[in-house]
């Protein structure tokens, strides 16, 4: 019976911790207008939901099973979310690109400057719209 017990509270505990966890969550975004409101949109959507399971469980700690499967799927949601991905490639492209033109950017920071200010022309500030690229 005490096994039984320690696996439930153990089961419970794992639940509240990834809850916590994904309300932690974070979005590496480019800090244009729109860009900066959809990760912070993102962000509270998957906050306020790790946070309705959170009570759900709090409230039927001896469900923590079935919490886990809804833990799971919001995790699973997160990782493929597309809008997050599209944020996230933006940010990630425009380090690249600083990361490649390095060089350029030591020797020639007037031209460096002109290439990113031309790029984030481009992409207009919302990258759900159009990730960042300056290729």
């Amino acid at each position: 019976m005490e096994r039984i017990l320690a696996k439930k509270q153990a089961d419970y505990d794992k639940a509240v911790t990834l809850c916590y966890e994904i309300t932690r969550f974070q979005i590496n975004h480019l800090e244009g207008e729109y860009d900066t409101a959809n990760a912070k949109d993102l962000k509270r959507f998957y906050r306020e939901s790790a946070n309705a399971i959170l009570q759900g469980l709090q409230q039927y700690p001896g469900e923590s099973a079935a919490f886990m499967i809804l833990i799971r799927n919001l995790i699973t949601k997160w990782e493929g979310d597309e809008n997050r991905l599209a944020i996230e490639a933006s940010y990630y492209a425009r380090q690249r690109f600083f990361k490649d033109f390095e060089g350029l950017r030591n020797t020639n920071p007037e031209k460096f400057i002109q290439m990113l200010k031309d790029a984030d022309d481009k992409w207009g500030g919302n990258s759900l719209a159009k990730v960042w690229s300056a290729y």
